[in-house]
């Protein structure tokens, strides 16, 4: 038999179409609240665009001292003395279904008894060399349209502060250079070398 008679009297094959894989379900915050806000793996979740950001939750020794070094002045201002707190990581709704976490964030005594995700004043990131820049500017820009005041960039490896009061304006402080989280706490200032302190904090 000849190619062409083959051809012929083969029956046509119609290639099939590759289905494109059906997108994946929103996640809604009640079901983020149920699975992840009591999640203890080591991972920080975030709601996200209706998915869900999964990133470690690790602290190094000099993002440890940051946190203890700037608790440190916090408990002598007013802030603190009516009841206020900084906390770690903290739900705070960025959007109606959208959940960020924070790495460190001022809570006012009336968020902390009411226990509501409203957003916080004054937000604290600590940035790692392994962190995206697109993300931290589109975070850096969500923050600001729910609500947020002033934002600092930690950079402990350059131990330079970014301070934010706006998406657009910011100052960058070093050394013996005075940074302040006013007008959300205006009695809470201190040199940004401060910060970055490694020394043992006296408790007397």
């Amino acid at each position: 038999m000849s190619t062409a008679t083959a051809a012929i009297l083969s029956p046509a094959v119609t290639p099939v179409a590759k289905q494109s894989p059906a997108p994946s379900k929103a996640v809604t915050l009640e079901a983020y609240f149920k699975k992840y806000r009591d999640l203890e793996d080591g991972f920080k979740y975030e709601l996200v665009n209706g998915n869900v950001e999964k990133t470690h939750r690790t602290m190094t020794p000099a993002q440890s001292f940051i946190l203890r070094n700037l608790h440190h002045r916090f408990v002598q201002t007013k802030a603190y003395a009516e009841g206020g707190d900084l906390q770690v990581e903290i739900e705070m709704l960025t959007k109606p279904d959208q959940i960020r976490k924070p790495d460190i964030c001022y809570r006012s005594a009336k968020q902390i008894v009411d226990g509501d995700f409203s957003p916080s004043e004054f937000v604290v990131e600590l940035i790692s060399p392994n962190d995206k820049i697109e993300k931290v500017k589109d975070k850096l820009r969500e923050y600001f349209a729910a609500g947020v005041k002033v934002v600092w960039h930690i950079f402990p490896v350059q131990q330079e502060i970014e301070v934010y009061t706006s998406a657009r304006r910011s100052d960058v402080f070093s050394g013996a250079d005075m940074v302040s989280a006013a007008p959300v706490i205006p009695d809470f200032n201190m040199k940004a070398d401060e910060v970055f302190q490694k020394i043992a904090i006296s408790t007397q």
